[in-house]
This record gives C-alpha cells, sequence and structure tokens, in this order.
C-alpha cells in the first residue's frame, strides 16, 4: 500500500481522489509475505519453546526438593542420612510445625519424641533417637547435663 502511495507521490502532488485510489488498490492487492518472515515468526517460536521447557524442568527439579531447615541442620551437625530421616518421622508423627526446633535443646528433642511415641511406639527408633541426643547435645534423651 506504501509504495504505491509513495509512486503516486513521486508524480507531484495527488488529488483526492488519487489518493484514495491508490489506497483502495494498496487494500485490493494482496501483500505477500516476505519470505523472511516466517524463517522469524519459526525463529521466535521456537525460542519461546525453549524457555517454557527450561522454565517446566527448572520448576519441576526444585519442587522435587523443597529445602530444608531440617536436613540444612542436620548436615551442618553431621548426621547422617538415617539419623536425619528419623528426626523427619518424629517431626511428622508429632506434628511439629517447625521441625528444626527440636534440635535447640535436649528437651525440647525429647518432648518430640514423646509426642512422637505416643502417636506410633517404636522402640528401636527411640533408641537411635537416644544415640543422636547424645551425639548432638552430649546427653541423652530426658538426662539432664
Amino acid at each position: 500500500m506504501i509504495p504505491l502511495l509513495a509512486q503516486a507521490a513521486g508524480r507531484g502532488s495527488l488529488s483526492r481522489e488519487e489518493t484514495l485510489s491508490a489506497l483502495r488498490r494498496g487494500l485490493e492487492e494482496p501483500n505477500p509475505m516476505p519470505p523472511v518472515m516466517p524463517l522469524v515468526i519459526i525463529g521466535i517460536l521456537g525460542v519461546a519453546a525453549i524457555l517454557l521447557l527450561f522454565h517446566a524442568l527448572r520448576s519441576r527439579r526444585t519442587a522435587a526438593q523443597p529445602f530444608s531447615y531440617l536436613r540444612h541442620a542436620a548436615q551442618l551437625a553431621g548426621l547422617s542420612l538415617a539419623e536425619l530421616q528419623d528426626l523427619q518421622v518424629v517431626a511428622e508423627r508429632a506434628r511439629l510445625p517447625h521441625p528444626t526446633a527440636m534440635l535447640l535443646c535436649p528437651t525440647a528433642l525429647a518432648h518430640a519424641v514423646g509426642l512422637a511415641a505416643a502417636a506410633e511406639p517404636d522402640a528401636a527408633r527411640d533408641e537411635r533417637l537416644q544415640r543422636i541426643s547424645r551425639k548432638l547435645f552430649g546427653v541423652g534423651l530426658g538426662e539432664r547435663g
């Protein structure tokens, strides 16, 4: 459309009828898409697909293992994976809103173990938690240091 108006403008000033007819011809004639446009569109769609795939994979990876203060504290304290799992079971059975709080002192750990034992008794787990308490605090569950 613009080239037709530009061609007509090259002749000098256009009358109103000439301008409207040039505009009409520009609207009626199909304007073929340049051969570069499909490649640009495909490129943009490809980049968008790659970004969406990257975002989906990254969100799935972070959703698979959210940050856990309990896990982090257990790693800092040098606890094994089995000991961490025992602590996670205690936190779940005791329904602690903040599981890391049981690592603050031996009394808090003993209270959490008592709540977990009331919900689901397990003598072997309690013995392992005695060893964890000695490892962390130097005293067993219920002992005074």
